[in-house]
């Protein structure tokens, strides 16, 4: 028996061989296909709840009879219980201003059994902030919840945050899986406030097999929604101030963080990756695939906080600004690996590393050689293809990581003799 829930389609071919007592053998050639749909299978006691933009609220929530708004289904799950959110798009016009929010997770899980909203297929249940009208898209004030497969776009602040996430001693325990997170904080503005892709202020996240790209307000000159961006007051936030995530341990804590098998691009208002301004432990930044430089400043991540225990491994950052890690805090760091990351047209730091960090094994200025590179534009319509290619010097160069056992496919690593860099694993 081979059993499971299907996270993509596609058909797969094998071979299954049996020996007997005496050592006769026979083989045969199988093959299994997979439906692109998500298979609504909850946990312990809970239950299957669905959502379509053509529901109705009034529902039982049952296949038949879904909600209508993924809100509505966040107000009800216990934990074990699995939501399917159908194709379509779900906004709300009157969640509007500052501070709004279009969902907010008050009811979680707990270790054994989660809650778990997804996607019925990938990327077409889209959360929509309507072109900045509403604030965040998704906000976990409760622990053990997990999101995968959505499309989000349209926010003016943050498309997914645990700002309000509650004590960080024990909680949390969130998994942002399989998303495709994009133009949030796409407008004219010179707040200081960050414009964010996932915002992170609270221990116990993960955050895998994502893309994010095209966060950030707009640059002097550049049109938006018809309005020409101007910086009049010269604050220079633009440069700056607008991330793919967001590492903010001011506010509790947002220790145990784990990012990997992550495609990031054209974040061009700041740094795919940003951690400030209070220290962060465990967090662990593997096996990620950064593409296009922030043209203002250096690096594809800031360290603008103390990191203690952590490890930055087996990433490729192609062509950021001088190098791959910007160090802007200069001290407090204590057993951070920075280890096996490939640099290509730059360097893995754009300075000297401070000391408590340890560099192993890096490879700096070499071609990774993906398939297709980005055009880095910010809103560009192309899409970047990350995998490698033969031949590439990001195969097998790898440290064997736990944390990283499959890759942004589902592909177990390694494929060769040891893990690949960056979030694909090349199948011979």
């Amino acid at each position: 028996m081979i059993s499971g829930v299907p996270s993509a389609a596609g058909a797969s071919t094998f071979s299954a061989k049996v020996t007997d007592m005496n050592l006769q053998t026979a083989q045969q050639s199988l093959s299994i296909t997979t439906s692109a749909s998500s298979v609504c299978a909850p946990t312990g006691s809970g239950v299957c709840y669905y959502v379509s933009p053509t529901g109705s609220d009034s529902n039982a929530g049952t296949s038949a009879a879904p909600f209508q708004t993924i809100q509505r289904a966040a107000n009800v799950v216990n934990p074990g219980d699995m939501v399917i959110v159908r194709d379509g798009t779900y906004n709300n016009a009157a969640v509007s201003g500052v501070g709004s929010k279009l969902i907010v997770m008050s009811r979680g899980g707990t270790a054994a059994n989660h809650v778990v909203f997804t996607a019925e297929h990938k990327w077409r249940a889209k959360i929509d902030g309507l072109n900045n009208t509403s604030a965040t898209g998704w906000e976990f004030s409760a622990n053990y919840i997990d999101v995968r497969n959505f499309e989000c776009e349209g926010f003016s602040d943050t498309c997914m945050e645990n700002y309000n996430g509650g004590s960080s001693s024990g909680g949390q325990f969130i998994s942002i899986t399989g998303n495709n997170i994009h133009d949030v904080g796409r407008y004219c503005t010179t707040t200081t406030t960050g414009r964010d892709g996932i915002f992170i202020s609270n221990d116990n996240v993960t955050i895998e097999g994502n893309q994010i790209h095209d966060i950030g307000r707009g640059a002097p000159g550049e049109v938006l929604s018809g309005v020409t961006c101007v910086d009049s007051v010269n604050t220079l936030h633009y440069q700056n101030n607008d991330h793919g995530i967001y590492v903010d341990a001011g506010f509790t804590s947002a220790n145990n963080l784990t990012v990997k098998n992550n495609v990031f691009y054209r974040n061009e208002r700041g740094w795919s990756i940003q951690v400030y301004p209070a220290a962060v432990s465990n967090l662990r930044v593997l096996n990620n695939t950064f593409l296009c430089a922030n043209p203002y400043r250096n690096g594809h991540i800031t360290l603008s906080a103390p990191i203690t225990n952590s490890a930055i491994e087996n990433n490729i950052s192609w062509e950021p600004t001088t190098g791959f890690l910007d160090y802007s805090n200069t001290t407090g760091y204590s057993n951070l690996s920075v280890a096996n990351n490939l640099t290509y047209q730059g360097t893995v730091g754009a300075g000297t590393a401070p000391g408590g960090i340890t560099l192993a094994g890096n490879l700096d200025n070499i071609d990774p050689r993906i398939v297709t590179a980005p055009s880095c534009t910010v809103d560009a319509a192309s899409i970047p293809d990350a995998h490698l290619q033969i031949g590439s010097l990001a195969i097998d160069m790898g440290l064997t990581l736990l944390d990283v056992p499959m890759d942004y496919d589902g592909t177990a690593r390694p494929q060769g003799i040891k893990f690949d860099l960056g979030a694909f694993e090349l199948i011979p």
